[in-house]
């Protein structure tokens, strides 16, 4: 899959968006890779474009078919003693669901995180599935978009040169 690091307006809508509504200060779309998370939309954290995946929330939720959703990752055992829990950030509470690419490929997470208690309600992690969706759609049709330009950079390529 092709991925593109570079902002994207509409990506960028949906996680303004999605701090609104859920009323959090953190709302992101992260690409997830053996090694890192890394932020393509980020809302609320302004620390770089990256995380070690070793201890990041996105790295287990990318995993799972349904949205994780902790409420409080002091008492998580994975989570609580997590950079992002202990240190300058103070997570405390964190909903993701993995974004799938229509082959199936997981490649990364829409996430919530807040810096206080948050328990998520089911119509919350219906919201953030529909807020997924529509960021699988969007990364869907660039990648459209992005294989058809290359297809069309080979066949002029192709052109050129059977006339040359």
């Amino acid at each position: 899959m092709f991925i593109n690091y570079e902002p994207d307006e509409a990506l960028d809508r949906l996680t303004r968006d999605a701090a609104i509504m859920f009323n959090v200060p953190i709302a992101m779309i992260n690409f997830v890779t053996p090694a890192h998370v890394t932020f393509k939309s980020c809302v609320g954290l302004e620390q770089g474009d990256h995380i070690e995946r070793n201890g990041a929330f996105c790295s287990q939720a990318v995993e799972q078919d349904s949205p994780l959703v902790i409420p409080d990752a002091r008492n998580h055992e994975v989570f609580m003693t997590s950079p992002l829990v202990t240190g300058p950030l103070q997570i405390r509470s964190y909903a993701g669901k993995s974004i799938i690419t229509l082959d199936g490929l997981r490649v990364g997470t829409f996430c919530l995180l807040d810096t206080k208690l948050h328990n998520f309600t089911k119509n919350e992690i219906k919201l953030l599935s529909m807020f997924t969706a529509s960021a699988e759609e969007h990364l869907q049709s660039l990648l459209c978009t992005s294989r058809s330009s290359l297809s069309s950079l080979i066949a002029d390529d192709v052109a050129s040169q059977a006339s040359a």
